[in-house]
């Protein structure tokens, strides 16, 4: 994570000390920042800029609102979330997929897009149509540890 201090990873946002919860909330521009400097990954950040808001405008860096967070960075809030819950921090144990499924549906229209988190079975089952037929998205299927666990996450009933 760009910008992050170590200190985020090891302790909720609510307990660390106001210098290390700043650079939390500098993380996602200073991110976009970065990424918009690589030449073939340019056009993406926007959407990790804006990967930390929330759809009821409660997130940051910019505070944005439903239909103004692009639909790339909404997907990549909900994808970052589940992963996140599904790893193991050092305050608190990994969640079962039971008790993902419940903070997606309960952060439904706050924190998540409702259209997103509607999509998600089938964006982790099938991927976006270009991408299931290149091979890297291939290689991500089955390479990726993440994407299991999001793929197993998908068969749940939300």
């Amino acid at each position: 994570m760009i910008g992050l201090v170590e200190e985020a990873w090891e302790n909720p946002v609510a307990v660390l000390p106001s210098a290390a919860r700043a650079k939390v909330f500098e993380h996602p521009g200073q991110s976009g920042r970065t990424v918009a400097r690589i030449p073939h990954l340019h056009a993406l950040a926007p959407l990790v800029r804006h990967h930390h808001e929330w759809w009821d405008g409660s997130g940051y860096p910019d505070g944005l609102a439903g239909d103004a967070i692009p639909i790339g960075a909404q997907i990549l809030r909900l994808a970052d979330t589940v992963t996140a819950l599904n790893g193991v921090r050092p305050h608190r144990a990994a969640l079962s997929e039971q008790e993902i499924a419940s903070v997606v549906r309960d952060g439904s229209g706050r924190e998540f897009g409702p259209k997103v988190v509607e999509a998600l079975p089938e964006l982790c089952l099938e991927g976006p149509a270009p991408l299931r037929r290149s091979s890297l998205w291939g290689r991500v299927c089955r390479r990726s540890r993440r994407h299991r666990s999001v793929y197993r996450f998908a068969t749940l009933d939300l």
